[in-house]
């Protein structure tokens, strides 16, 4: 990937990514829609993805996975203990 160009909406990431692996690259910030910049706009993309079905809509591989996530709730414990604030919260 030595001096392609890569489109992303994580591009501090994406930058991170590939300088851990000594790789010089052009990472530039894509609104939406990632997936459809390669070839004509982009050389390869890094795309937030939760099952890969718009990649391979595509026709676009998955070469190597940058980071995995898991969704996380996080709430101020007075916050939480406020039944007024948890019933917004519909929990």
């Amino acid at each position: 990937m030595e001096g392609k160009t890569i489109a992303t909406e994580v591009v501090n990431l994406t930058a991170d990514y590939f300088a851990s692996h000594n790789t010089n690259v052009n990472v530039e910030f894509s609104w939406g829609t990632t997936e459809v910049k390669v070839p004509e706009l982009a050389d390869a993309i890094v795309e937030i993805t939760e099952t890969g079905s718009s990649l391979r809509a595509n026709n676009l591989k998955i070469i190597d996975t940058v980071l995995e996530t898991t969704t996380r709730f996080i709430a101020n414990k007075k916050a939480w203990e406020d039944p007024k604030k948890r019933k917004k919260l519909k929990i």
